[in-house]
């Protein structure tokens, strides 16, 4: 029996290659999809909603008990956080849609919302 690639083969394997490339886009895209000019930081701490302030809107929030959160050059983090591992600061930043930063000891979550829909979803 020979060990011959046959044509079957080629193709298959070509197949396989274009879907990796394809899907490898598509991730990509989505990835970096643009979150416009409406976005907004959703922070809700202890299940409640905190506050809701524009991404573009270069400001500190300090919530009590919790840490600081810096909203800079349409990047969000926390500095000075409360807790002891501080693993929400290790975090960094954050820019994109559906990109959230989270202190479980604080719980405390912080989002960023890329439209009015999907903030009316979470705050509805």
């Amino acid at each position: 029996m020979e060990n011959k690639i046959k044509i079957c083969d080629l193709i298959f394997i070509a197949i396989l290659i274009i879907i990796v490339i394809i899907s490898s886009i598509l991730i990509f895209a989505i990835n970096s999809k643009e979150i416009g000019n409406n976005a907004k930081v959703y922070i809700e701490v202890n299940g409640s909603q905190h506050s809701v302030v524009p991404l573009s809107e270069d400001t500190e929030i300090n919530i009590e008990n919790v840490g600081t959160v810096i909203i800079e050059d349409s990047k969000v983090r926390i500095e000075n956080a409360l807790c002891n591992d501080k693993v929400c600061e290790h975090m960094g930043e954050i820019s994109k849609s559906y990109q959230s930063i989270i202190c479980l000891p604080n719980r405390t979550i912080i989002k960023i919302i890329s439209n009015s829909e999907e903030f009316d979803d979470i705050a509805g």
